[in-house]
């Protein structure tokens, strides 16, 4: 935990939020691009959890998914890899 001490009390900092994580899609065509790619280097046993995945960020369709959700679908597709 960050800290530090200022004129005989401790002052408790709270850390720098965490980076944004870079995410290889910027927009609904790219995203697709990349699922497609993701589905072919995982298989199709692998590659079917990434249903899972959209659903468990509450989308059915691909082409659904919003930016804000971008970082987190991306992170849940790799996760597939180490699965």
């Amino acid at each position: 935990n960050a800290h530090r001490v200022e004129k005989g009390r401790e002052l408790f900092v709270a850390p720098a939020p965490a980076a944004p994580t870079a995410v290889p899609f910027n927009d609904g065509p790219t995203l697709v691009n990349y699922v497609m790619g993701a589905y072919r280097a995982l298989g199709p046993e692998k590659g079917a959890g990434i249903q899972g995945v959209l659903t468990g960020l509450g989308y059915q369709n691909i082409n659904d998914v919003q930016p804000g959700h971008y970082a987190a679908f991306h992170a849940g597709v790799e996760a597939l890899a180490g699965a």
